[in-house]
Formats: structure tokens, sequence, C-alpha cells
């Protein structure tokens, strides 16, 4: 290298700060600094070099002269700044950013970072009214989206909308931010609404733009599916909503191209609980070899719907790793790890998401949950609150701040909080279940719960009153009170599937003697989609609880044919199947089945095993049983008794066939009951 070449050394001090091996450029910066003490890429480029050396006193030295000698260095006044601001010296930022300002008023940049530093400190109204001079210095999208998120993350979400509506006027060749606020804050037919103005509006050169049309009509199938998913409350509504996006995709179909069809398909069979033709799609998707985020991430879900939670990990690190600010990848992964009480790697994902989207409802509910898990109560309830203002109809947040509040024995407000959550969703099991254990924490006498059904059955009748009063009945074994209670609240809204799960349960805790029934006769629909057919899936409980195995499958086909979404019918169905050789084709095919729709249960996970036992495939049932045992091994206190002495009677089945004793050795310390031994598999 030629010693004086200027270029070449101050590329090898930024080659040396980007290998985190800034002393070996010391050299080098002693070399340029003696020969050219002025040049302004000289004292920028020494200065990163010290600060990679945490030697911020030896750059403020550089840096500081070479500011006042020209305060239009705007470049230089942000250096300065991230130094004092990493020193805790604020109201130094403060100054040098406004000195830099006042010398370059229509650099956008000075204004941005001055604006970041006052909402840092908690001045919004110092940090908005600086993101608006930078608005108002340059023409930039840049500045408008920071003030767009700024303004979300303080909660004014139509100002944010405004001004997002202005940048997609400034950007037509992509005028998606209206609408991809609405669709992050839940208000999926808001977003509906802007998209379809993109595709139905515009000039002939617009409409002719295949890119254009196709990123907008995949956003409306996105919003498609997102209704299809959360809002219906029967498998009727599930499939026209489906139906719906499956026009869309036949409308846009000559836009987009065959991988994005195929992600959205995949979507589509999701939701509708086909989960072979979901992964077969997704497969295809990434088998394209085109660098699709999107593809990965799907096929994560399918996998996660499996069970198969570690492939579906490895699918969503491979989409954050084709891109690092894909969203739904990150939400999912920040789930799984709190699923696993890894709380550090959930937070850094979220957080993420956060950051980009200050309105993203699921992600600020997803972070609220993370806090809470960690008892950080008043920034979990901060979040929680954001997310409420977001979207005021979603009940998930006061869900949340319920739950925060009786965590920390603020009985009133987790009431009034968990009254609004079952106001905005009676439907809501997160909400119930909360509601049930802040009632537990008070006293409960029998004349209470009396009172409670009668104001329930009152006009109008209440089906929410009296699944709670017939919750509460069953937890202190009144049981004939809790099966009227909960009868009723299922004639009054056969769609409760919350009240078909506690009536469910009633029914097998009622009038069994000790060990007689397994958990899997039940095979929760905690966390199910709400289903169709539940007069027959209760007729069905009921004749299995009678041991009337003829009726119960005859009920349970039936609750299958009127749409039975939660999975309970075929798991049920599965295991009656089961114990009759010549019908094992079929039993596999219905616990496949319950298990795409539970894939988190382990009863019903320990039924597709108990099949594949039956049938002799000792291998996938181990690895099936194995996931079982793992998630009920996290259920502590709440885990069923019967149910861990089946499931290890079934996983030591499954290890000596497989050839793995060590596996069964692990299992043998646990001993099934009589009852239980009597259903081991032949």
């Amino acid at each position: 290298m030629d010693s004086s070449n200027r270029t070449a050394r101050l590329h090898l001090l930024d080659l040396y700060v980007a290998a985190e091996m800034p002393e070996r450029g010391d050299p080098e910066a002693h070399w340029l600094l003696e020969h050219y003490p002025r040049d302004i890429r000289v004292v920028s480029a020494v200065a990163s070099l010290y600060v990679a050396e945490n030697r911020n006193g030896a750059a403020e030295e550089l840096l500081l002269p070479a500011f006042r000698s020209d305060r239009r260095r705007t470049e230089i006044a942000q250096t300065l700044a991230e130094l004092y601001g990493q020193d805790q010296k604020t109201e130094a930022a403060r100054e040098i950013l406004r000195e830099a300002a006042s010398a370059q008023p229509q650099n956008p940049a000075t204004f941005l970072q001055l604006a970041r530093l006052e909402e840092q400190e908690g001045n919004n109204a110092a940090a908005e009214q600086h993101y608006r001079e930078a608005v108002a210095a340059k023409e930039s999208i840049e500045a408008d989206l920071r003030l767009a998120q700024f303004l979300q993350r303080t909660s004014k979400l139509k100002d944010a909308e405004e001004v997002l509506k202005r940048v997609d006027v400034k950007r037509p060749q992509a005028p998606f931010s209206a609408g991809d606020m609405g669709f992050a804050t839940n208000h999926w037919s808001d977003a509906l609404q802007e998209y379809g103005r993109i595709t139905a509006g515009g000039s002939d050169a617009d409409r002719q733009n295949k890119s254009r049309e196709a990123a907008a009509g995949s956003r409306i199938i996105e919003a498609d599916l997102q209704i299809a998913s959360r809002r219906p409350t029967s498998a009727e509504g599930i499939e026209a909503a489906l139906r719906f996006a499956r026009s869309h995709v036949e409308k846009f179909r000559h836009s987009l191209d065959p991988v994005t069809i195929s992600i959205l398909e995949s979507e589509s069979a999701l939701i509708a609980g086909d989960v072979d033709r979901a992964r077969t799609l997704a497969e295809a998707a990434v088998a394209s070899g085109t660098r699709a985020p999107a593809a990965h991430y799907v096929l994560g879900l399918a996998r996660y719907n499996e069970g198969r939670t570690q492939d579906a990990v490895t699918e969503w690190e491979l989409s954050v790793s084709q891109d690092a600010q894909y969203s739904p990848a990150r939400l999912a992964l920040a789930s799984v790890k709190l699923e696993q009480n890894q709380f550090d790697e959930a937070e850094e994902h979220v957080t993420h998401v956060v950051r980009e989207e200050p309105a993203n409802v699921d992600a600020l509910i997803l972070y609220a949950k993370v806090l809470l898990a960690q008892d950080r109560y008043d920034s979990a309830r901060y979040v929680a609150l954001r997310a409420a203002l977001a979207n005021s109809s979603s009940a998930e947040p006061h869900v949340l701040v319920g739950e925060i509040a009786l965590a920390r024995q603020h009985r009133a407000e987790a009431l009034i909080e968990l009254e609004k959550a079952i106001l905005l969703d009676p439907h809501s099991a997160r909400a119930m279940n909360a509601l049930t254990a802040l009632y537990r924490t008070g006293v409960i006498t029998r004349p209470m719960l009396r009172k409670m059904e009668a104001t329930a059955s009152a006009s109008p009748p209440s089906a929410t009153l009296l699944e709670l009063a017939g919750r509460l009945y069953a937890d202190h074994r009144w049981y004939s009170d809790a099966r009227r209670c909960l009868e009723r609240a299922v004639a009054f809204d056969g769609s409760r599937f919350t009240s078909v799960e506690a009536l469910a349960k009633t029914y097998i805790a009622e009038g069994r003697p000790e060990g007689v029934f397994n958990v899997q006769e039940l095979a929760s629909l905690s966390g199910a989609a709400p289903n169709g057919g539940s007069s027959s899936l209760l007729s069905a409980l009921e004749a299995q609880r009678n041991e009337n195995e003829g009726a119960a499958a005859e009920g349970y086909e039936t609750a299958i044919r009127q749409g039975d979404r939660s999975g309970v019918a075929a798991n049920n169905l599965a295991w009656i199947y089961a114990h009759q050789p010549g019908k094992l084709d079929r039993a596999l095919v219905l616990a496949e089945h319950a298990s795409a729709m539970n894939s988190r249960n382990p009863a019903v996970l320990d039924t597709l095993g108990f099949v594949l036992l039956q049938r002799r495939e000792y291998s996938r049932a181990l690895e099936i049983l194995t996931n079982a045992n793992e998630l009920l091994s996290k259920e502590s206190a709440s885990k069923d008794p019967s149910l861990a002495a089946t499931l290890q009677r079934h996983l030591r089945a499954a290890s000596l066939h497989s050839g793995q004793p060590e596996s069964a050795t692990q299992a043998s310390n646990w001993i099934g009951s009589p009852s239980d031994q009597a259903r081991e598999h032949n």
C-alpha cells in the first residue's frame, strides 16, 4: 500500500472497526491525524475508531473543535450527540443538536435525532414538535414515517393515519402505508377498504402495474384470512369467510406469482384445518428456490400444528434470516420462546417488532404477556393498555390487564377489566378462565351461586354468567347444579365452546368411579376454534360416560358431519375405533385430524400415539408420545394424574417396541391405575 494513500488508510480504519479489532488501526489513525488534522473524513473515521475502543473522551476532543469550526457539519453534531447520550450528558447532546439544526434548518436528520432524544427523556410534546419540524424541513418520506411511528407509540392513531395517507400520496408506486396500519391494529375491514381503493382507482397505467396490483391483492387476501381465522363464531362463518378469500385469490391470480399463491392457499388450508394440504403447499413454495420468508413462516405454522415445534422454530429462523423485518416469523418465535420460559429470547424477538410497528396489536399483546411472565407488572400493564388503545374492540388487552391486576391482588380492577373483556368477546376462553379464577379468590356459597344463576336466567338471559356460575358450582363439586347451569348456557348459545368444555368436564366428573374415565374422553376444547355440532357432541359424551360406545360413536360421527371444529369428536372417536382392529385406518385419520386442531394438547397427542401403537408404527408413536410427555410435564400442578399414568405406559410400550429400552426405563417410575391397565393396547 502506498504510505501516502489517505483513502486506503481510511478504508483500513473502517475494516478494523467492522472486524471489532479497532486497536490494530491505531498506527493508521496516528498517521492520518498527523498529516490531515483538518480533513473532516479523517476526523470522523478516527473518532469512530476511538469510540470502538471506548475512548469517548478522545473522540469528543477531535469532534467538538471540528463542529465549532463549521456548525453546518450535522453529521459531526449527530456523532457528538450519540457520545453525550452514552455518557448520560443529555443537556450537552440537546444543545449540540439544537446548534446544528439552527445552522442547517433544511436537514431533517438533526431534527429526527433531537426528537428521539426528547422522546427517550419522556418529553413527548417537545419530541412531537421536533418530528414535525423534520417533516417541514424537507420533503422526506422517512421523516413522515418516523413521525407516524411516534404518533403510534403515543397512541395518537388518527393523527398517525393521516400522516400515512400523505405518505401514500407521495409514494404512488406502493401506497400501502395506511392500509398496513389498519392491518397491524387488527382493523382488517378498514385495511380492506384502503387496499380496495388501490385496486379500484388510479390511472390505466396504475392498473396495468402488475407488481402494485400483486402487492395489493396479496394484502387483500391476507386480510380476508385474518377475518376467517379470528372473527367467525361458527364453522359456517369460517367457511363463508374462506370462500371470500378464495374468490380474491382467483381475482388476482393473473398478477400473483406461483409461490405467493401457494403460500396464500397454504394459510387458507391451515384455517380450514387441513394441515396435510397446508404443509404440502408450503413445502412446494419453499422448494421453489425463491427467496420467500413467508413460505418458511407458513411451513413453520404447519409443522407447529403437527406438534413438531423444533422443526417449526427452524423454519421461522430461516424466515427471519431471509428478512430480519418479517414480523410474523418473529412473533411466532417469541410465542414459542415464551411457552418454553425463554423470556430473554422472547423479548428480543417481540421488541424488534414493536420498535418497527408500534401499533401492531398482536405484538403489543405478546409483549405484555412476556412482561407479565417475568412479573414486570407496571411495564406489562402499560403495554397492554397501548394495545387496548390501538384496538378498542379487542378483548385480549383487557384480559391481560385483568390478569395483571389479579396477580397483584387488585381484585376490583381485575373484575372491571375482565367484565370489559367478556362484553367485547363473550366467547373468550381466556377471559372466562381468568374471571373464574378471580371469583375463586373469594368466599363462595351455594346460595350465592343460586342467586347468580337466577340473575343469569332472567330476561334477557346471560350465557356468560350461567357458565361462570356452572364453573364455580363444579369447583365445589356441586355437579348437578353445575350441569344444570352449563346445559342452560349451551342451550342459550350453542356456539360457546367454553361452555361445552366445562359441561363435558362436568359430565366426566359428575358420577364417575375413580379412574374409570380417562381424560381422552374429554380432549380439552380450550384453544379450539368455535364449533358446530355441540348438541351431538354432548350427547356422544353422555353416551360414552354411560359406556354405550355404539351410541357414542354415532354421536361423534354426527358432530363431525355437523362441523365440530374443536377436535373433540374426532379425538374421542379415534380412541373408540383404536380398540376395533378393523377400524384402525379410520382411527388414524381421526386422530391426526384432532391433533392438527389441538397440537399442544398432550391428551390428544396421546390418543394419536395410542392409535399408532395399535397399528404397530412404533417409531412414529414414540416421537408423538415423547412430545406429549414433554408438553404434559410443563402443566405441573394442573396435569391430570390419570393422563400422566396412561401416557407413561404408552411411552414405555413405544420405547420397548422401537428398540429404545433406555426411554422405557425413564418412564418406568410411572404406574397406571388398574382401570388404566385395562385400556392398554394389544
